[in-house]
């Protein structure tokens, strides 16, 4: 089975494209791995892969695809599927994001626009 999550940050920031964030992604994970070795909460971020390590232990690896930050990827929107298939991309059991108080969050119009890459509030004027 497939392991997937997609993470939602709201930053307050605007990306001008796939690459830009990408290079964002990787010096984030860059100063994970860094971290890893002084670090124990660290840790929890890398999972076992199938990939066996030079001493033929486990591998870990840290769970954040660099790969999908290319130029011509798409990012899917919560409720979507890919093409030709029949899962969902829908919110996880243990979603602890909030939108308001008193806001229904399942099948809320607001939740889907805040989960949008492309979504810009009023008030985001940064670039990073």
């Amino acid at each position: 089975d497939k392991f997937s999550r997609h993470l939602i940050c709201h930053m307050g920031a605007v990306f001008l494209d796939n690459r830009h964030m990408g290079a964002f992604v990787k010096r984030l994970v860059g100063n994970i791995r860094d971290k890893k070795q002084t670090d124990e909460t660290v840790a929890e971020l890398f999972v076992n892969t199938s990939h066996k390590s030079k001493d033929d232990g486990e591998r870990r690896e840290i769970f954040i695809d660099e790969g999908v930050y290319t130029r011509n990827r798409c990012f899917r929107m919560l409720f979507s599927t890919k093409l030709m298939k029949k899962r969902f991309l829908r919110l996880s059991e243990m979603n602890s994001f909030r939108i308001r108080p008193g806001k229904s969050i399942a099948g809320s119009e607001e939740l889907f626009y805040s989960s949008l890459i492309t979504h810009i509030s009023a008030t985001t004027n940064s670039l990073l």
